[in-house]
């Protein structure tokens, strides 16, 4: 199944609801300090905060912008089961490549760890220790 949405389209609105006034509101109903974190945290809760903020939680209409123009799709919202069904099985990395690293840097008494994947919390838990 294709994304109806090209690649670098912009969406405009969602039920005739503004992108920015979804983005505020979406800031606003997420606790955290910053501004951009809120919004990226919040994001991923957006088909509750649809549901919250607006009541709207089974049929999306679009409205977009791309290269092709300004464009409007309607969408049926699916549930959760169906959404991890449709979603990749399994991450796929080298077998010989380790999950995540860690970089001292000394003197800037820091570490930095960046993560490929998290299979289980008890990988992170050891790092902590160690």
């Amino acid at each position: 199944m294709g994304i109806p949405i090209p690649v670098n389209g912009e969406i405009l609105s969602i039920n005739n609801i503004s992108s920015g006034d979804l983005i505020n509101n979406i800031i606003k109903m997420t606790a955290e300090e910053s501004q951009e974190f809120r919004l990226a945290f919040g994001s991923s809760f957006l088909q509750f905060h649809l549901k919250q903020l607006y009541n709207i939680d089974s049929s999306y209409t679009i409205t977009y912008a791309s290269k092709q123009g300004v464009k409007e799709i309607t969408l049926g919202g699916i549930r959760e089961k169906e959404f991890n069904e449709r979603k990749p099985r399994e991450i796929n990395t080298s077998s010989n490549q380790a999950p995540y690293s860690l970089k001292l840097i000394d003197s800037l008494n820091t570490a930095i760890i960046d993560f490929r994947v998290l299979k289980t919390s008890l990988i992170f838990c050891g790092l902590l220790i160690s």
